[in-house]
């Protein structure tokens, strides 16, 4: 009789917590796709800042001067560059060179690279291969890649 008591006590327990389990997961739907904090970007706002004012402070930056960069960005630009759609801007091609440059030169996390950029870290986590991708490609006369 206690065995058949705690089998019923058992079957009721774990019916009450599914039913509770379902409760939380209605409740934690999203209300946004983007976060407040990502919400207010403006993409170009590091390189406007660091271009206007010193080439030096572009070159510690990405760790190439401005006018590479622009060659550079002229080889891939058509590659990495997305469109604008009309709920959101694209990342411009400039700034996902940037980024992937200084993930590159200095290793900073996605995180860090999240504050810096205010682009989401599933974003920076695409645009690093990809542009490192095309880069490649674009570079391959330039530079011998070992065969074996």
């Amino acid at each position: 009789m206690a065995s058949s008591l705690s089998k019923i006590a058992i079957s009721t327990a774990s019916i009450v917590i599914l039913s509770q389990m379902k409760e939380l997961r209605k409740r934690r739907r999203r209300t946004t796709w983007v976060n407040s904090f990502l919400k207010g970007r403006n993409y170009t706002q590091p390189l406007d800042d660091l271009g206007a004012y010193e080439t030096e402070l572009f070159r510690n930056f990405c760790r190439m001067s401005l006018s590479d960069f622009n060659i550079l960005l002229g080889k891939i630009d058509e590659k990495v560059s997305r469109k604008d759609i009309n709920y959101r801007e694209s990342i411009p091609a400039s700034v996902r060179l940037a980024q992937t440059l200084r993930f590159l030169a200095t290793g900073d996390s996605h995180g860090s690279l999240n504050y810096l950029f205010r682009i989401s870290k599933p974003s920076i986590s695409k645009i690093i291969p990809e542009v490192c991708e095309a880069i490649v490609h674009a570079l391959k006369d330039y530079v011998k890649m070992p065969e074996n």
